[in-house]
């Protein structure tokens, strides 16, 4: 096999590359439309930082706080 036929030849190249191409663009657009109509997931999200909350603090303990700094 001659390395300029390696891989079928550059038109073969280009049609397996566009094939890869449009199956990537009909899986996103699948993706978009079912969040579309289902929304987002249920249930946790797997990238929130564990063991964050906004907690509001009472003025008196927030006024403890900057006096033991």
């Amino acid at each position: 096999m001659s390395s300029k036929n390696l891989f079928g030849g550059p038109r073969t190249l280009l049609i397996v590359a566009a094939v890869v191409i449009v199956i990537a663009l009909v899986a996103a657009a699948a993706t978009l439309i079912v969040r579309a109509v289902l929304g987002p997931p249920e249930g946790e999200n797997k990238f929130e930082i564990q063991g964050y909350s906004v907690v509001q603090v009472d003025s008196q303990v927030s006024d403890l706080a900057l006096a033991t700094r």
